[in-house]
């Protein structure tokens, strides 16, 4: 930048404030010290400016980002097994309904048969669970939450991590544990108690069993979320709970 002085002049016999005459000595004003100071303002403004938006989105990633988060959808054998009588059916009406002859009554069950195995199939195929967990609570959540299933645990769970009395990895046997006996869309469900709740979408390692994390809750409510790391989960919990003690 180049620097330049200038020296205004007043025009003489011009009187001044008190109306006497200008005495005509030269001001001076330095450009260079004029345009430095307005740009360490400018650059200062600039900083406060990014400071707060670095701050901001600090902030925002830290509501954000859970300490644990897992999703999970049914495996691909469950949507097999319920896609299989809709492809059978689906597949008899349409040879009765271009075959020769042709029963239209025969054609119009095995259509709505169809129709209706293909409507009972749609929810293992959109159905999502949710499982996070913040420095306060542990969020369940089924989604999509207006879709009508039956059969579901709560769709909509925010548990305090002060209502967790015991948490621990447990490996979940379908035809063995008893107190989960009840009402199922798969591995979600309520046991006939209602004190017993199923959160699991995908089941391992064998075909009617799995592991995941038990939680006891201090109402006497009993939980088992499956999850393909539990010991993730369950450390999670440990030092959230720790944090907030």
């Amino acid at each position: 930048m180049e620097c330049r002085t200038v020296h205004l002049v007043p025009v003489l016999g011009r009187e001044n404030n008190q109306g006497q005459p200008g005495s005509g000595c030269p001001l001076v004003t330095n450009e260079c010290a004029l345009a430095s100071t307005s740009c360490a303002i400018c650059k200062s403004s600039h900083l406060a400016r990014a400071l707060r938006s670095t701050h901001d989105i600090y902030v925002e990633e830290r509501i954000e980002q859970p300490d644990f988060e897992e999703e999970q959808r049914f495996p691909l054998w469950i949507k097999a097994i319920v896609l299989l009588p809709v492809v059978v059916l689906a597949y008899s009406a349409i040879l009765m309904w271009f075959g020769r002859p042709m029963d239209i009554t025969i054609a119009l069950i095995f259509t709505a048969l169809a129709l209706f195995f293909l409507l009972l199939a749609v929810p293992n195929f959109i159905l999502k669970l949710v499982i996070s967990l913040d420095s306060s609570h542990l969020h369940l959540r089924i989604y999509p939450l207006r879709l009508p299933v039956p059969f579901l645990p709560p769709r909509i769970w925010d548990i305090p991590l002060s209502e967790i009395s015991r948490w621990e990895v447990h490996a979940y046997r379908a035809l063995l544990d008893r107190e989960y006996w009840g009402p199922h869309l798969w591995g979600l469900g309520s046991a006939f108690g209602g004190d017993r709740y199923l959160y699991e979408m995908k089941p391992g390692p064998g075909l009617f069993s799995g592991r995941g994390v038990q939680l006891q809750l201090r109402s006497g409510e009993r939980l088992f979320l499956g999850s393909e790391h539990p010991e993730e989960l369950t450390s999670a919990i440990t030092l959230a709970k720790r944090e907030r003690s």
